[in-house]
């Protein structure tokens, strides 16, 4: 007898799982399909994708986010005025508009804290390391390397943080 109801429970939850009536009384089904439908529809067309859009990420922002982190570094690196340290300003000037055309909008001056977010992780960078004691030469080529993914990821977290808030 436990035996018999075992395998009609069984045979029921089997059968209500692959019952199709029941599929369409779900009204939660119909409309996570609508959805899916509906994001299907409104696709853009390979046509419309613009090509210059796809090409100022690689070409522009990731040489700025490069330069605008190892040249805050060595700009700090150098201690007094030289010349050296106002062409790596100069490079820093240029690199922080790179990266707000790469990435942002120039129309819009919040996303100027995108590359002034990175230029923040290179000085902490800096702080952070020589305050740990270990000389400088020794931490700039073995260790900055691999904060350098966080520099890359900061504008896009800010960028984020700014158009939510807009």
């Amino acid at each position: 007898m436990k035996k018999l109801k075992i395998k009609q429970r069984a045979e029921n939850s089997i059968n209500a799982f692959f019952d199709e009536s029941l599929l369409n009384e779900n009204s939660i089904m119909t409309f996570n399909e609508a959805y899916v439908v509906d994001k299907e529809t409104n696709l853009p067309d390979a046509s419309k994708i613009n090509i210059l859009k796809m090409l100022k990420q690689p070409f522009l922002f990731l040489p700025s986010a490069f330069y605008l982190f190892f040249g805050t570094l060595a700009f700090f690196m150098f201690g007094s005025v030289t010349t050296s340290r106002l062409v790596i300003l100069t490079g820093l000037i240029g690199s922080f508009v790179m990266m707000v055309f790469g990435l942002g909008d120039v129309k819009k001056p919040e996303h100027f804290l995108m590359p002034l977010s990175v230029v923040a992780l290179g000085a902490l960078t800096f702080l952070v390391f020589s305050a740990s004691g270990i000389p400088t030469h020794v931490w700039s080529q073995k260790y900055a390397a691999y904060i350098f993914p966080l520099a890359l990821i900061t504008p896009f977290l800010v960028k984020g943080w700014i158009d939510r808030d807009s």
